[in-house]
């Protein structure tokens, strides 16, 4: 949401900040857990991870712990080497007026197995 090279219109860190208090009432916000560490470990080992790519195998790790199959995400990129989960990528919806792309509303989604 900050990246200009992903959006037409990057937010503030204000508005982003404003924008995950919004979320943390809509959705369960988990913390890291030893096992969420340990399945990190295994991805790491596995996969031959560094650098960005640690953050990405953070995600997986926390939905191996929670029994979480699927992904939504906009960069499926990062996450089609992990077989362990499953990734729906959301395409950005297009304004027919200014020919724009825009986020804010519902995505299409397409399925990346």
């Amino acid at each position: 949401m900050s990246r200009q090279e992903f959006y037409e219109k990057t937010l503030t860190s204000q508005e982003i900040a404003d924008d995950i208090k919004k979320w943390e009432k809509s959705f369960n916000v988990i913390d890291e857990t030893k096992d969420i560490t340990a399945n990190l470990n295994n991805l790491l080992v596995k996969y031959d991870l560094k650098g960005k790519k640690i953050h990405d195998a953070n995600i997986v790790a926390s939905m191996i712990k929670f029994s979480i199959p699927l992904l939504f995400t906009f960069n499926i990129r990062d996450f089609q080497a992990f077989e362990e989960i499953q990734i729906m990528e959301l395409q950005p919806e297009s304004d027919p007026e200014s020919g724009s792309e825009s986020i804010n509303n519902h995505a299409d989604i397409k399925t990346e197995s």
